[in-house]
């Protein structure tokens, strides 16, 4: 089986600014998969740092949400010059990013199971508190699919 049938790609912010105020990225709907793994890249023209915070809910309006229980993420902090990540203990289902004037990357790995799906939360979405002079892209990379992903016939953006 090709790879591109086994992974399913959603952009869920572009070089978003998020400078001003909390950001929220495109609802991704993941009851096709098994596991997701998010990636955020930002970049800050200075200290500024930004709350990461992952959450779920029951529809794509995220009228009912919470946060999604993490206990780890990977991260590099010197992205310009290695490409090596570094494993972080997280706390409260958050962590601080950002903190110097250069791009950082991270990524979370999300289970199905780690969803409360009994309850009805299908959706993620990742949402950055205000960082002054920052911008964020994410990306969800959605495994072990349950039915192929084919453009034409289903999406996983919400």
């Amino acid at each position: 089986m090709r790879l591109v049938d086994r992974i399913h790609r959603v952009v869920g912010a572009l070089q978003t600014d998020i400078n001003g105020g909390a950001t929220t990225t495109t609802p991704v709907k993941v009851d096709n998969c098994d596991r997701v793994r998010i990636a955020i890249d930002m970049t800050s023209s200075g200290a500024a740092t930004s709350a990461i915070t992952v959450e779920q809910a029951t529809t794509a309006a995220f009228g009912t949400n919470k946060a999604v229980a993490f206990t780890e993420y990977w991260r590099n902090h010197t992205v310009a010059t290695n490409d090596l990540l570094t494993n972080v203990a997280a706390t409260s289902n958050t962590f601080v990013a950002g903190g110097a004037a250069e791009t950082r990357t991270y990524i979370i790995e999300i289970m199905a199971e780690d969803l409360d799906v009994t309850n009805g939360y299908h959706f993620l979405r990742v949402a950055a508190a205000q960082a002054v002079g920052g911008k964020i892209s994410v990306s969800y990379d959605l495994y072990e699919l349950r039915q192929k992903m084919q453009p034409q016939l289903q999406t996983a953006i919400a």
